[in-house]
């Protein structure tokens, strides 16, 4: 992006924008953890993307990550569902590599 958009770039709008998207989406029954304050309310915020690339970092990455979750399971979808618990093993094949 050029120089020029970030000089005309309004912060809050789009803030602004974002959080109006956000219960619109909502609204229509998603679930949608509000990623942004979180960002921004956590203590590593400057570790949550690289400098000058557009991408998280792992920090980054795992912050969306668990406020992802955190929202699913919060959700009155999640809540009503049958749950199964799944384990991760090697098998032998595997344990033989």
């Amino acid at each position: 992006m050029s120089q020029e958009f970030f000089q005309n770039y309004n912060v809050e709008l789009g803030e602004d924008s974002y959080h109006k998207n956000i219960i619109v989406l909502r609204g229509m029954g998603f679930v949608v953890p509000d990623i942004l304050t979180i960002v921004k309310s956590h203590e590593l915020v400057r570790e949550y993307g690289f400098i000058r690339d557009s991408h998280w970092s792992p920090v980054g990455a795992s912050m969306v990550a668990e406020a992802i979750k955190d929202a699913i399971e919060n959700s009155e979808v999640y809540k009503n569902i049958e749950h199964t618990d799944f384990s991760t093993e090697l098998t032998e094949q595997q344990q033989q590599l």
